[in-house]
């Protein structure tokens, strides 16, 4: 009597461009460094003007990205774009934690400071902190605390002035041009 198969389930394979790489492991470390740098110029230069080509992955010790750096140094400022292009996606799916979630509202008729270029300074100032927390930079003081009160900490700017805020409540108000050294003040004392 035949017995009934249970139903396959489709299965998802995913593939992600990657390469391995150890020091000395079969070649000279000279050799192996004039590779590994050729490799990495050919998959920065994919990872910028190829569409398709979007991720890779370096398997194999942070040494390598030293490597590439000490004899190709103006690769540094390309690697360190992709990196933090990379743990920004992990972040963003929930599959890294660590380092501070900058979140902001678009610009609308009440901003009345330069919301763009404030949040660009904050999102600088969060690299410097190893903080599992999220910053909000909002334009304005009428809506802004309450539109973020899921952030831990925020700003928001007025005219002239602005607000300092943790978790939607109100921390003190402080002039627009201060806004971005408060912030870093409570970054530099955070504990939750």
């Amino acid at each position: 009597m035949p017995t009934k198969k249970s139903p396959v389930s489709p299965k998802r394979f995913y593939y992600f461009n990657s390469t391995h790489w150890d020091r000395e492991w079969y070649q000279p470390l000279q050799k192996y460094r004039h590779y590994l740098v050729q490799n990495a110029a050919g998959i920065l230069d994919a990872l910028e003007h190829t569409k398709d080509f979007q991720k890779f992955v370096y398997d194999g010790q942070t040494i390598v990205l030293e490597d590439i750096c000490e004899i190709r140094p103006e690769l540094r400022k390309r690697l360190e774009k992709q990196i933090k292009a990379g743990r920004l996606i992990l972040r963003t799916l929930g599959l890294r934690r660590g380092g501070i979630e900058v979140v902001s509202c678009p610009t609308c008729g009440r901003t009345r400071i330069d919301l763009i270029s404030l949040a660009a300074q904050v999102e600088e100032l969060a690299e410097n902190y190893p903080l599992d927390i999220k910053v909000a930079v909002m334009g304005c003081v009428v809506n802004g605390p309450g539109e973020a009160r899921e952030a831990d900490l925020g700003i928001a700017g007025g005219k002239g002035e602005g607000l300092l805020f943790r978790h939607g409540e109100i921390l003190r108000k402080v002039p627009e041009a201060e806004l971005l050294s408060a912030l870093k003040d409570e970054l530099d004392h955070w504990k939750e």
